[in-house]
């Protein structure tokens, strides 16, 4: 008896499923190693998601992949957080926007009311620097999303024009979606790669020379990483915590 030939269409779906496993930069065991408080549920959900875009970005070597997970890994808390909450204490406030809520009075009239503060922060204070329409809901639609914590209605518009059609989304017009996990890590690797191109710096083993607020300034590479993405060092002991163990997940020698 003759072994029945495969039809193109399947042969086709093995070649699919054979390419996806290569592409599987980011096994799910690594990720919960950088990552340890994160369930195995989504370290499963995420793995392949991460792998995917990873590779469609060029965060494909395993110096770049270490790099990139542990600014993730603080920037969302371990992948729990794809949206910013901004839930804050008045004293929380005055610790983390000291020159706009430089008194407690001031800052209790925002304490605890997320849209609020989002609204006065990045609709009003950083709205022109954001894109975002004075007078308007756009600093609480618009913030921080994704696990990159894409923030302003400019920002939402260039992951719209460089990624709505493959995703099938308009954050412009669908800002919630941002939240989905496919297109929180596809826009994070946007903007790693494209928006504030970071592989060179990751490939770094000496520091670097970065334009930072306007001026030059020579900082080791993932210092610098963590400047360009965050605006400042804001926590930077935890992302080296991060790194450290990203570091040994995939096998790459401690600077």
């Amino acid at each position: 008896m003759h072994r029945a030939r495969e039809t193109p269409h399947r042969d086709q779906e093995s070649l699919d499923v054979r390419r996806f496993y290569l592409l599987m930069l980011i096994e799910v065991q690594q990720l919960q190693q950088v990552m340890t408080e994160l369930p195995a549920e989504k370290a499963a959900q995420y793995a392949p998601l991460l792998s995917k875009w990873c590779a469609e970005f060029e965060i494909n070597t395993p110096r770049r992949i270490a790099v990139f997970l542990a600014t993730l890994a603080e920037e969302s808390g371990e992948l729990r957080f794809v949206r910013e909450n901004l839930n804050y204490s008045a004293e929380r406030l005055m610790q983390v926007w000291p020159s706009r809520f430089e008194t407690l009075d001031k800052a209790r009239q925002y304490e605890r009311n997320p849209a609020k503060l989002a609204n006065y922060i990045y609709g009003k204070v950083k709205a022109k620097e954001l894109g975002n329409r004075p007078n308007s809901n756009d600093g609480w639609l618009f913030r921080g999303g994704g696990l990159g914590q894409a923030t302003g209605r400019k920002m939402y518009a260039a992951l719209t024009a460089a990624l709505g059609e493959k995703l099938g989304v308009d954050l412009v017009r669908n800002p919630e979606r941002i939240e989905e996990p496919e297109i929180a890590v596809a826009t994070a690797c946007w903007i790693w790669t494209k928006q504030k191109n970071l592989n060179w710096i990751a490939d770094s083993t000496q520091p670097v020379t970065i334009r930072f607020k306007g001026r030059p300034i020579k900082l080791p590479p993932f210092q610098a990483i963590t400047r360009l993405w965050n605006g400042g060092e804001t926590n930077l002991r935890s992302r080296m915590a991060y790194l450290v163990k990203a570091y040994d997940a995939l096998g790459v020698e401690k600077l």
